[in-house]
């Protein structure tokens, strides 16, 4: 029997608004929920030295990277059946929201905890997925379900709807075509939640919650698992592959929070920079780490919600060859570069002489190319919000360029 659908109502809002917004009460006993055998001393976590990897939006994964996703669930649900005390088993990973969340004597739900807490988890949840399928670069997916066309559960977690598929989950009370609330996750919602002044109104402070906690946080819970479905609980919620989809996203919010104001500061308060929580990581070491080596998620913990790969890659794979003909070069022979239109540092070559660093500022990019090309400006036009650079080289290693990274194009003009 599917559990049951709740429509929103005003009931609904009611209820939802005496539950903080949030999830139901546990109904777990300790003993099922406390980590397995005795951690002791937990290591403090150092440092993640893995590359720079972008989190995206479910929606878009490439067929490849939703079997990557399903493989890597996969082997954390077998992990529980053929090692039931190993601490990465998906039994064990839900658990962990199960404890910090219904039993632990200091709950993280509803005080200045939740964001730092929840990105501490699905940094641990992330790191042991990659783990069991060997791969470092591994990124939770996102729903990104403030966008309207994207209110449905993204298709990797729905096809197939049984339990063939490990993102599947059969109590959930929203169906594969059913769409979550408008009222729950519209611009009506979420224009407070970016615009919140400070982070005691955004993320909470000792005693009491920030605004997107209840709603589209709680609200989204409720939405997919209804009053009896996993997502609907505390102490259940981690038992569905979408919680950590989900959470994705309220992570990413509270990223573009940050990016949204220069005031949009966390907070400084040595008493929340030094909260702490252990967790096991991807070995099986019980580590702890404190929220604030938490707050900068792309140089600490190595992961961000953009391009940050081109960041990373562009100045090591421009793999030129330069010649220096004595005749000047015809416009056919301009390289075309295609990159996003935003700022990023590059080494530009231009007709055989180093430049300076760069940033390819669509307002300024032709004259800064004047300044280091002998007064000549380079060519620049920006079209579907790309910047297009032309530059006087004569040969460039397209191949390497687009290996490495596909969504940079080269053509000849």
């Amino acid at each position: 029997m599917s559990p049951p659908k709740f429509p929103f109502t005003n009931s609904r809002r009611t209820f939802l608004h005496s539950v903080g917004g949030a999830l139901l009460v546990p109904s777990v006993s300790q003993a099922l929920c406390e980590p397995p055998g005795t951690p002791g001393a937990a290591k403090p976590w150092r440092a993640d030295c893995r590359p720079i990897r972008a989190r995206r939006p479910a929606s878009t994964l490439a067929a490849a990277e939703i079997q990557k996703l399903k493989d890597a669930y996969q082997a954390m649900r077998n992990l529980s059946v053929s090692d039931p005390n190993d601490p990465r088993g998906f039994t064990h990973q839900a658990n962990i929201h199960c404890w910090f969340c219904s039993v632990s004597p200091t709950p993280v739900h509803g005080n200045w905890q939740f964001f730092a807490w929840h990105r501490a988890y699905l940094y641990f949840h992330e790191r042991i997925l990659g783990k069991l399928i060997n791969d470092s670069e591994f990124r939770l997916p996102y729903w990104d379900w403030e966008i309207s066309t994207h209110r449905q559960m993204p298709g990797a977690y729905t096809a197939p709807n049984n339990n063939s598929n490990p993102l599947w989950n059969g109590t959930r009370a929203m169906s594969p075509t059913d769409e979550l609330p408008g009222e729950d996750v519209n611009e009506d919602v979420m224009e407070p939640v970016y615009s919140a002044a400070n982070f005691g109104e955004f993320g909470g402070g000792v005693g009491y919650s920030g605004i997107p906690e209840g709603s589209p946080h709680g609200s989204v819970h409720v939405d997919v698992g209804g009053f009896a479905g996993d997502m609907g609980t505390f102490d259940t919620a981690g038992r569905d592959p979408i919680f950590y989809a989900h959470h994705a996203n309220v992570d990413k919010i509270w990223s573009d929070w940050n990016k949204g104001a220069s005031s949009h500061e966390n907070p400084t308060d040595p008493a929340f920079l030094n909260l702490s929580w252990s967790f096991y990581d991807e070995n099986k070491m019980w580590r702890s780490i404190k929220a604030s080596q938490l707050l900068n998620h792309e140089t600490q913990l190595r992961y961000n919600y953009g391009l940050s790969r081109f960041r990373e890659i562009l100045p090591c794979i421009l793999d030129w060859i330069i010649v220096r003909p004595p005749w000047k070069l015809p416009t056919s022979n301009l390289y075309r570069i295609t990159v996003p239109s935003e700022s990023l540092p590059v080494h530009a070559i231009l007709n055989g002489r180093p430049s300076p660093r760069v940033s390819m500022l669509p307002e300024s990019l032709a004259a800064r190319l004047g300044s280091s090309n002998g007064g000549k400006k380079g060519n620049t036009n920006r079209t579907a919000g790309l910047t297009v650079l032309a530059l006087n080289v004569v040969r460039l290693n397209t191949a390497k360029l687009g290996s490495a990274f596909p969504r940079l194009s080269t053509a000849l003009m």
